[in-house]
């Protein structure tokens, strides 16, 4: 190709460039007038709204979760150390640590239920 042609495909390029450009400003004035489309937006902004509210609560539940777990350690450390003696004191803390699975059980079904949000 020659420059004359070079110039002319050049031309023709950036006529049905701005073709399109006016094109896409068309579209977009009419996708920002289409109620349908709003009301899509809407529902899109509310759903991450949830999402992140979801996230957060879901972030709390494993932060307690992970506070329960190390103290439910500490706690079978105590129990299996042989440093408590007394039957009373091995009972309760027996049944403390017992509590302590139960109450990490919960916390962890409430964790998947919030992860199947």
């Amino acid at each position: 190709m020659n420059a004359p042609e070079l110039a002319l495909q050049h031309q023709r390029l950036d006529q049905r460039a701005t073709l399109l450009r006016g094109q896409i400003e068309r579209l977009r004035a009419q996708l920002a007038a289409d109620p349908v489309a709003e009301a899509l937006e809407g529902q899109v902004t509310e759903t991450q709204a949830d999402r992140r509210g979801v996230e957060l609560r879901l972030r709390e539940r494993e932060r307690e979760a992970e506070g329960r777990r190390s103290r439910l350690r500490g706690r079978e450390r105590d129990l299996m150390s042989g440093r408590v003696r007394n039957p009373t004191e091995l009972m309760k803390l027996n049944e403390e640590v017992e509590h302590l699975r139960s109450a990490l059980r919960g916390e962890d079904d409430a964790t998947l239920e919030l992860m199947e949000q």
